[in-house]
């Protein structure tokens, strides 16, 4: 009887967790050193679009300076999570980091991840394939753990359910 209550007690305590990890968060925006960051999922084209999967993810990256306005962009198509976020790196430079995931079961479970320069718009690193080890020798830190992070199946849903 123990068994099964302790077994009980162990699934209703997962329950509120795989909700938590299952909220769709639309989009994510911070600053880094003057620089606006903000990563979103969005529709593409026509407003039947998403039905048939055509959605895109987008990191837009704009520095605004008393007399210029820079901005640095990437997207993608084909990726299950994004997050991101602002550290510095081992020298103490403002970096913005983002990461890419598969999560499906033909990924290998290592990420792809990208790295600004906060200050002058210029990409380190491009989150184009399986990179941690790249990444981290980049930032000479710990690579982060981001939180929150957009899943893109969520995301689709929720543009499905607008139209």
């Amino acid at each position: 009887m123990r068994t099964l209550l302790a077994i009980v007690v162990l699934i209703v305590g997962l329950v509120p967790m795989a909700r938590a990890q299952q909220e769709f968060v639309p989009r994510i925006e911070f600053d880094c050193a003057g620089s606006a960051v903000t990563i979103e999922v969005r529709k593409r084209g026509s407003s039947g679009a998403t039905r048939a999967g055509l959605i895109s993810v987008r990191l837009i990256i704009v520095r605004k300076d008393a007399d210029s306005v820079d901005a640095a962009a990437r997207t993608w198509e084909h990726i299950d999570f994004i997050g991101g976020t602002c550290i510095s790196d081992d020298g103490g430079n403002p970096r913005i980091v983002y990461q890419t995931d598969c999560g499906g079961s033909g990924c290998d479970g290592e990420s792809s991840w990208g790295i600004f320069d906060a200050a002058s718009l210029r990409e380190l690193l491009m989150a184009d394939e399986p990179n941690s080890a790249r990444a981290q020798e980049i930032l000479g830190v710990e690579l982060p753990r981001l939180s929150p992070r957009i899943s893109i199946s969520l995301a689709k849903q929720a543009l499905d359910a607008e139209q």
